[in-house]
């Protein structure tokens, strides 16, 4: 089959244009297609403004193209969608329909499912122009789609309406064997931080987690060392890749894989820059950890804190609690020496959270501890108030939250009051840290390829690991327009390419 796989890499944060990494989904199904015999092309322009998005895709839109794949995290990044980003996404998918109606149009991704994605009554339209949906990972699922369009197979379906196809039915099973593989005609370069995978699943299994493979056993789809050294050798020989993040759902869940990881670290032509799920009350438990993950290159991790307040902590099982949250940032800072930073994410609401607990957080953050290590924060408020029927997605979220979690208020802090104390605590803590280039924990990579494309890497990384508060304005806001240039000449130069090859 002719295979057209939309991906971004080049603007996937619609609203603020933040330079993010290749999402690598999309690759990793490229490579398994390719390997079974498919022609596929990859497309990383979906945030193109209309006219360029279809000058862009005019010639992959042939008769003889057979399917199109789209990445929910396409639609699902920026939830909940604002008004434009919906029109947009509308306006390209019809475009689409119109010009090549004969193809199969799909979806997949982890977002697949979920209560948020099929609720938001904006994106009904939108789901209503997709042919099959396919949830999870997707390698044998799209298989099975594949044989069901052309050799008529039967398929089973977990939902009629919409139709998804999902990887619990259709489970892959060749994981550890499983590679990413970029072609020529993907355009990457040195410029770009891109996805890799060590393993998938997590060892733990959170009541509010939805992800597939939790509760697996330690080592359990995982690649070998040998594996990992191919792919990340292949990427800097033939492409100059450095910089990285790890799509694992947790990657230190033993002293034993770190290890490992190290082994192959050390052993490359280049210095390995990295960020990754990290969990810090391993850490706390094998302080080595913490050793292990700096030696292998990372340079930020993003970890679950959810909470400071002791109670609510064991009453969800999460938490380590707020002494041992103090005791393991001091281990890192004394370890790291700011040289690897902490994402850290945050629930607020939980079922003895009162009024006082954002205020308990604010505090909290103008200690030493957290002011050396946390860079990003990721701050949610889980509980539900009668205010919030209006939306009915989010009521719909949160109301099926409290369903499989059991998380509810004892205290009566309503999700409307946990949501604007989640505001006012994000503030508090980027207007009392400015720092002069603000990303989130999975940014960085590619902030950085593009800093070291324009010879200011030793600067970036000079602000980023000194973590000093900056009074300037202007000299933030500098910063801010010059990263976005940075992002734009990339993309141009990935659309360009584009141009060159089809003489548009």
């Amino acid at each position: 089959m002719n295979i057209l796989l939309f991906s971004e890499g080049y603007g996937a944060n619609y609203l603020i244009m933040n330079p993010h990494p290749i999402m690598v989904g999309s690759y990793r199904i490229a490579t398994h297609l390719r390997n079974n015999g498919h022609n596929v092309r990859t497309l990383a322009i979906w945030s193109a403004p209309f006219d360029e998005f279809k000058d862009l895709i005019r010639p992959f839109l042939t008769k003889y193209l057979d399917l199109i794949g789209i990445s929910s995290t396409l639609i699902y990044n920026q939830p909940p969608l604002h008004d434009n980003h919906s029109e947009d996404l509308y306006i390209k998918l019809k475009y689409i329909k119109e010009t090549a109606p004969h193809c199969i149009l799909i979806m997949g991704g982890s977002t697949v499912g979920s209560v948020a994605f099929f609720h938001d009554p904006r994106l009904i339209k939108i789901h209503s122009m997709i042919d099959y949906f396919i949830q999870g990972q997707g390698e044998a699922a799209i298989d099975a789609l594949i044989d069901h369009l052309v050799k008529k197979t039967k398929i089973l379906m977990s939902n009629i309406s919409p139709k998804i196809i999902s990887d619990t039915v259709y489970k892959f099973e060749d994981f550890k064997n499983s590679k990413i593989i970029y072609h020529k005609s993907d355009y990457i370069s040195q410029d770009d931080a891109v996805g890799i995978e060590f393993g998938r699943g997590c060892i733990f299994k959170c009541s509010f987690c939805g992800h597939q493979n939790i509760g697996k056993k330690p080592g359990e789809l995982t690649k070998s060392e040998n594996l990992i050294r191919d792919e990340l050798i292949r990427n800097y020989e033939e492409y100059g890749i450095k910089y990285y993040y790890f799509t694992d759902d947790l990657l230190n869940d033993s002293v034993d894989r770190l290890e490992r990881l190290v082994e192959v670290t050390s052993s490359l032509p280049f210095k390995l820059t990295y960020s990754a799920y990290i969990r810090l009350d391993l850490i706390h438990r094998f302080p080595v950890m913490a050793d292990l993950l700096l030696e292998s290159g990372l340079i930020t991790g993003t970890a679950g804190i959810e909470t400071l307040n002791d109670t609510s902590g064991k009453s969800v099982y999460k938490g380590l609690g707020f002494k041992r949250i103090n005791e393991v940032l001091e281990i890192c800072n004394k370890k790291w020496k700011g040289k690897v930073g902490i994402a850290g994410s945050f629930i607020l609401g939980l079922p003895y959270d009162t009024e006082d607990t954002v205020y308990e957080l604010i505090e909290w953050f103008d200690t030493k501890n957290p002011r050396e290590t946390i860079t990003d924060l990721n701050i949610n408020a889980l509980r539900l108030s009668k205010e919030m029927a209006i939306n009915k997605s989010r009521y719909k979220y949160v109301q099926d939250m409290q369903r499989i979690t059991g998380w509810i208020n004892q205290k009566g802090y309503s999700f409307q009051k946990a949501d604007e104390d989640a505001s006012k605590a994000f503030d508090h803590f980027y207007k009392k840290y400015k720092v002069p280039i603000p990303f989130g924990a999975f940014d960085i990579p590619q902030v950085l390829a593009l800093a070291e494309r324009n010879g200011r890497l030793d600067e970036i990384k000079r602000f980023y690991f000194n973590r000093e508060p900056l009074n300037d304005v202007s000299f933030v806001k500098d910063w801010h327009e010059l990263r976005l240039k940075w992002y734009l000449d990339r993309r141009q130069e990935y659309f360009n390419n584009l141009r060159k090859e089809f003489n548009i």
